[in-house]
């Protein structure tokens, strides 16, 4: 839901942009009355690219402490080979990597 809002910051931040810049092409020069509405645009997409990008940092970052933890995403521990230390599925009582037997962690 944060993503899709921030794609909509992001659109409204580029749309300010643009614009400014259209308007700023149309009379070949940049007056300084635009550069407040600028800077406002500019933080406006800046504001959607993070909005976009810390959920996925977060997300990935979640992921990897699931994996280091031993856990699926909701929470179930995952069986572990002890010889070799692949995560399988808890159903599985061998190894396909190396074909010792599984144990829970």
């Amino acid at each position: 839901m944060l993503i899709l809002a921030g794609v909509c910051v992001v659109a409204l931040g580029a749309g300010g942009i643009v614009g400014i810049c259209t308007e700023a092409a149309r009379y070949n020069e940049f007056p300084s009355s635009m550069l407040s509405p600028l800077f406002i645009s500019a933080l406006i997409f800046m504001i959607g690219v993070l909005m976009i990008f810390i959920p996925v940092v977060k997300k990935r970052n979640h992921d990897r402490l699931d994996f280091m933890r031993g856990t699926t995403g909701d929470g179930e521990r995952q069986a572990v080979c002890s010889n070799c230390g692949l995560n399988v599925v808890p159903d599985i009582t061998i190894c396909p990597k190396c074909g010792s037997t599984i144990s829970r962690k």
